[in-house]
C-alpha cells in the first residue's frame, strides 16, 4: 500500500515537473511572439483553467475571437480577467449584446474601471446603432409613404388620363356626328334652297311668259282695232265716192280684206 501511495506522488511529481518545464517554454515563446511552438507547447501541458486561459489569450491575439471564446470557457472558474476578456472577445467579433452581458458578469466579481469603461463604450454603441436602425426604418417607412403616395398619384393621374381620354374619344364621335349631322343639314337645306331657287326661276319664268302672252294679246288686240278702225275709213271713202247718205258696213271678219267684186246693194 505504502508502495503504491509513493509510486503515485512519484508520478504527480513528474508529472508537475513535466507541466513546469513546458509552461517555462511556453512562456518564452510567448515573449517571443511564436505562435506555432506555443500552442505545441500548450498542447503538451495538462489542461487546466490556466493553459485554457492563455491559449485563449493566443487566439486573441491572432484575431480568432470565437477560438478565444471557446478557449476561456473551457475553464472550470471564471475569474473577472477571464470574463472580461470573453467580452472583449464577443465585441471584436461584433456580438455587442453578449459582450455587454458578459462585461455585467464580469463587473458582479470586481469592480473595474476598464471594464466600466468598456461597458459604458459599448452601450452608447448600442444605443447608438439601435437609434440608427430606428433612423433608417424611419428614412425607408418615409420612403415607402413617399413612394407609395407617388404611386396614388401616377395611378390617380393614370385613371384621370383615361377619363379624360374615353370623354375626349367621346366628344370626338359626338363631335363627328354632329359634324355629320349638320353637313347633311347643310345639304337638305341646300337642295332645299335649290328647289326654291329652281320653282322662283319657274314661277318667273311663267309670269315673264304670261307678261309676254298679254302683251302679245294686247297688240294683237291693238292691231285688230286698228285694222278695223282703217277698214271703217276705206268703207267711209268709197261710199263718200258713190254720193251716198247711207253707211253701209261690210259682213266680214274685222281681219278680212275687203272684196273687189262685192255689187254695190242699190
Amino acid at each position: 500500500m505504502k508502495v503504491m501511495m509513493m509510486i503515485s506522488i512519484g508520478v504527480l511529481l513528474y508529472g508537475g515537473v513535466i507541466d513546469d518545464f513546458h509552461k517555462y517554454k511556453a512562456n518564452g515563446y510567448i515573449e517571443a511572439n511564436d505562435t506555432k511552438k506555443l500552442r505545441q507547447a500548450l498542447g503538451k501541458i495538462a489542461k487546466n483553467d490556466t493553459v485554457y486561459y492563455n491559449m485563449g489569450n493566443t487566439a486573441y491575439r491572432r484575431k480568432d475571437y470565437q477560438k478565444a471564446i471557446k478557449h476561456y470557457k473551457k475553464m472550470k472558474i471564471q475569474t473577472h480577467k477571464s470574463l472580461h476578456n470573453i467580452a472583449n472577445s464577443y465585441a471584436k467579433a461584433g456580438e455587442i449584446k453578449k459582450a455587454i452581458k458578459t462585461y455585467k458578469k464580469a463587473l458582479k466579481l470586481k469592480s473595474d474601471k476598464e471594464t466600466k469603461y468598456n461597458l459604458e463604450l459599448l452601450e452608447n454603441k448600442q444605443k447608438q446603432d439601435k437609434k440608427e436602425k430606428e433612423n433608417k426604418k424611419n428614412d425607408k417607412q418615409e420612403k415607402n409613404k413617399e413612394k407609395n403616395e407617388d404611386n396614388k398619384d401616377k395611378q390617380n393621374k393614370e385613371e384621370k388620363d383615361k377619363k379624360q381620354d374615353k370623354k375626349d374619344s367621346k366628344e370626338k364621335k359626338q363631335d363627328k356626328k354632329d359634324s355629320k349631322e349638320k353637313k347633311q343639314d347643310k345639304e337638305k337645306k341646300k337642295k332645299e334652297k335649290q328647289q326654291k331657287d329652281k320653282e322662283k326661276r319657274k314661277d318667273k319664268d311663267k309670269k315673264q311668259q304670261k307678261e309676254k302672252d298679254d302683251k302679245q294679246d294686247k297688240e294683237k288686240k291693238k292691231e285688230k282695232k286698228k285694222k278695223e278702225k282703217l277698214m271703217q275709213k276705206r268703207w267711209q271713202k268709197k261710199l263718200g265716192n258713190k254720193r251716198l247718205n247711207t253707211l253701209m258696213i261690210p259682213l266680214q271678219g274685222a281681219d278680212d280684206e275687203p272684196r273687189q267684186d262685192i255689187q254695190n246693194p242699190w
